[in-house]
């Protein structure tokens, strides 16, 4: 078995994916139905309710849950069925275990390099050369 206990697999259409990685031994798998793509806004929203949810203390059921249902609050602006294009998968395994059973409370820091305003990718600021300074360049036209 492998030691890996939870893995997000966050590709549209990614079952199969999300299957392998079951299969390879990981107990907790979360992949979007084969048939399904989604949108970004909403992946984004889901697997931040998620891994909120699971640093509180809750168990990868009940964080998957709460993602979901925090997902379909969110149908004003996305597609009412965003949420359920989710899986947690073995379907049949039980999923009532808390990955982070014994967090200390302190500050949560969101170390998420943010998103670029315009196509280009965010600057990575390890990245060294050339690509790294045209890149600077431009951002400053913008």
């Amino acid at each position: 078995t492998s030691g890996v206990e939870l893995v997000f697999v966050a590709a549209c259409h990614s079952e199969k994916a999300g299957e392998a990685f079951v299969n390879a031994g990981v107990k907790h798998v979360i992949a979007v139905r084969v048939t399904e793509r989604v949108q970004d806004e909403g992946a984004r929203h889901f697997q931040n309710q998620f891994y909120l949810s699971l640093i509180r203390g809750n168990t990868v059921k009940n964080a998957f849950n709460f993602a979901q249902t925090s997902l379909e609050s969110m149908s004003g602006l996305l597609d009412a069925k965003e949420a359920r294009k989710y899986l947690l998968l073995p379907e049949d395994a039980d999923h009532e275990v808390r990955i982070f059973p014994d967090l200390r409370e302190g500050k949560v820091e969101d170390l998420t390099i943010p998103l670029s305003k315009a196509n280009l990718p965010t600057s990575v600021p390890q990245f060294m050369g050339r690509n790294h300074e045209v890149q600077v360049i431009v951002q400053k036209f913008l």
